[in-house]
């Protein structure tokens, strides 16, 4: 698994800068407040329609169903529409001003770097349930995590990453996934701040 190596070590620095970004720590606090959780899931939302919006634009036709992200985007929308509801909030049609879509090659690494960045959130949405199951615990909001919470086989991913290993073997591929994965946490660090 060594070309998977190198997309981990050439994209870890990034990787690290978004975890630590306010947005993803805000997420993570133990004292996270439901109006607050509904904040971050009408971002998480917004920002995983347009990479959904994106990836379909550039997935290869007869793309290994394996590397198709799932749809997270109509979970949100059911949990914001409980979440407005429960709290008593405004329905709001666009919380946020536009932001803008990173801008990703079309080409095949390009879809993959995006697919890894997708799945590993997907992977990632695991501990941040685990942590959220703490923080709203005796909340309304305790019921409507779907958006973090994975849908698919935990193996899944060893499988997927196995296989994107393979895929990695060409250096052009290689290339151009590493440059994707960058600019999409490069997209989600500004976004985010």
């Amino acid at each position: 698994m060594k070309y998977i190596e190198e997309l981990r070590l050439k994209t870890k620095g990034l990787h690290q800068q978004l975890e630590a970004t306010s947005r993803a720590s805000a997420i993570l606090s133990p004292s996270l407040q439901p109006s607050e959780y509904l904040d971050h899931l009408r971002w998480w939302q917004r920002h995983w329609a347009i990479l959904m919006q994106l990836e379909r634009g550039l997935r290869p036709e007869g793309a290994d169903p394996l590397f198709v992200p799932r749809n997270r985007v109509d979970k949100a929308n059911t949990d914001i529409k409980s979440l407005v509801s429960l709290l008593s909030l405004p329905l709001l049609d666009d919380p946020d001003s536009p932001c803008a879509e990173p801008v990703l090659a079309p080409i095949e690494g390009s879809w993959l770097g995006l697919v890894y960045v997708m799945k590993g959130s997907e992977l990632g949405g695991d501990f941040i349930t685990k942590q959220l199951r703490k923080s709203l615990k005796d909340t309304p909001a305790i019921n409507h995590l779907g958006f973090f919470e994975r849908v698919a086989e935990p193996s899944s991913w060893p499988q997927m990453v196995t296989m994107l290993d393979q895929m990695l073997k060409e250096p052009l591929i290689r290339a151009q996934c590493i440059i994707a994965v960058q600019q999409v946490f490069a997209w989600l660090i500004a976004e985010a701040e």
